[in-house]
Order: C-alpha cells, then structure tokens, then sequence
C-alpha cells in the first residue's frame, strides 16, 4: 500500500511522543489499517532509499503500534512537550501484528524514530504517578539504554545513506 504525500515541508502529523507522557490526539481507529509489512511511499524524490523498521512487540498484548520518524534534532526534541505538535517525516497508528515498516526516505539525512504499543487503543501512551512512569511498551531507534526521561537525538539518531538500512527497535516495557 502506497500513499503519496506532497508538500516541501515536513508534515506536522504527530503529536507527543515520549516516554515520559503527553496525549496523542490521534485516534488509531480513524487511521488505516496495514497488512502484516506496511509499504509507505514518502517522497517523490529520486534520490530515495529504503528504510526497513522491524519491531520487538508483545504480541499478546494486543492494540496498536504507533510510530513517528523525525529528521531533525529541534522537532525530535520539541515532541517532548505535550503542547507542542511536532514536524514528522512519517506518522502513523497501526495493528501492531503489522511487524515491519518499509519506508522511502530521501537519502543522505539523519532520522530518529519513536514508537510505543497502545495497548488499549486509545491514541496515547499511558503512564502512572507523577513522574510519567510508561504503562505500556516504547521504543526508540538504536534502543538506547533505559534511564529516566527521553533519550537524547544524538542517542537514537541514524544515518540513511545509498544503500537499504534494516533497523530493528525493541520494545521496553516496565
């Protein structure tokens, strides 16, 4: 499944994602629905490469994965703060049987992504007390190790370069 999406800006799709909380006003069941390996065309441009996402979920669970890719330090950083609705590269909310994401993203740029399990499908990650302690899974490209409060860009960013990148992220859940 291809959707195209236009524009020379970065789509201002997502909002909040970390690990320490902020709604998302997105509702997973207004979005689409992928297969088990979800194909999204992202750009038109022709020095395109493709980014392979794996995903370590607890299937069991149930719910949906939502995902959010970001080129940039400053909007990576911004998603942080619950009233800030962040540019993202690629947004989405799907079946979290879906395993695999395949996206073409123009090459020769650094990205980050963040993703959590909405277990309960109600478009936010959910957390517990004060601190914002996650109730349900979450991710971050190159899985850095788990400390308080968000990884850092220089943390979970990589490199796209020429050739095909697989990354897989592992999913935490305390």
């Amino acid at each position: 499944m291809f959707r195209e999406i236009s524009g020379t800006g970065l789509l201002a799709l997502f909002v909040s994602l970390l690990v320490q909380c902020g709604p998302i006003q997105v509702s997973s069941q207004d979005l689409d629905i992928g297969p088990e390996v979800k194909e999204e065309a992202i750009s038109h441009v022709s020095n395109s490469t493709e980014l392979q996402i794996s995903f370590k979920v607890e299937l069991d669970r149930g719910g949906d994965l939502c995902v959010a890719v970001f080129d940039s330090m400053t909007e990576y950083e911004k998603s942080g703060n619950s009233s800030y609705k962040p540019a993202t590269v690629y947004q989405s909310c799907d079946s979290v049987n879906i395993g695999e994401l395949r996206l073409q993203l123009p090459a020769g740029r650094e990205y980050a992504i963040v993703e959590f399990h909405d277990e309960n499908q109600n478009g936010k990650l959910d957390t517990w007390g004060r601190l914002g302690i996650p109730t349900e899974g979450f991710g971050f490209s190159n899985n850095p190790p788990l400390r308080r409060g968000r990884p850092s860009w220089d943390e979970v960013k990589f490199f796209l370069g020429q050739d095909p990148l697989h990354l897989e992220i592992v999913n935490t859940y305390l």
